[in-house]
């Protein structure tokens, strides 16, 4: 049997008014986000609606600053936490995401990939979720699938999105995100998060 990875998931995570203003900010700026892309290991980044469908948007203005410093505050806590050794660490990434109805992003990790900014490598991976109050959206669950190749007794994992939580795992965890159900909702009450990973 197989054995799942160490995760952690931190209940309000940010303030209160901050994570109301950066659902604010996404609103303000739905025009600029465009089809998420992903990756193959190869040099090639490409928009593949079989494998991912959700909106993307890289800017986070002036909360770039914000969230970045309550990652690092943490840093130490999640190495524990993760039971990974603390690192140097060369840079932190950051991206939105939205997720509609029918987003999606099949089983994949986060490890080994290649991007524009040609990073040494993810370890650590963290999603911030936040939306709307109350959730008007189903599904968009975080599942991790535990290692086949280490023993254990464990399944996998199905993490409901929680408005103002951070979920932290290892990048090299495999996981996904499961179908977002919202049909005729406008983009205001869409699934949010914020995908973050530590490089090393």
């Amino acid at each position: 049997m197989p054995k799942l990875f160490n995760f952690h998931r931190y209940d309000n995570f940010l303030d209160k008014k901050l994570n109301k203003q950066i659902l604010n900010y996404c609103i303000e700026n739905k025009n600029l986000f465009l089809d998420s892309k992903v990756s193959y290991n190869t040099d090639k980044i490409e928009v593949d609606k079989k494998f991912r469908v959700a909106l993307s948007y890289s800017n986070l203005g002036e909360f770039e600053k914000l969230i970045k410093n309550s990652i690092l505050e943490k840093f130490e806590e999640f190495c524990e936490i993760l039971k990974i050794t603390p690192f140097e660490i060369e840079s932190i990434e950051l991206g939105l995401a939205a997720h509609g109805h029918g987003a999606f992003f099949k089983p994949h990790i986060d490890t080994h990939v290649k991007h524009e900014k040609q990073h040494k490598g993810r370890v650590i991976s963290a999603v911030y979720y936040f939306f709307t109050e109350p959730k008007q959206f189903e599904g968009g669950e975080l599942i991790l699938y535990p290692f086949e190749f280490l023993p254990g007794n464990d399944e996998k994992t199905r993490l409901t999105p929680m408005n103002n939580s951070l979920v932290i795992f290892p990048s090299f965890g495999l996981h996904e995100v499961s179908p977002v159900i919202c049909p005729n909702l406008e983009f205001e009450n869409w699934r949010f998060a914020i995908n973050c990973w530590i490089n090393k």
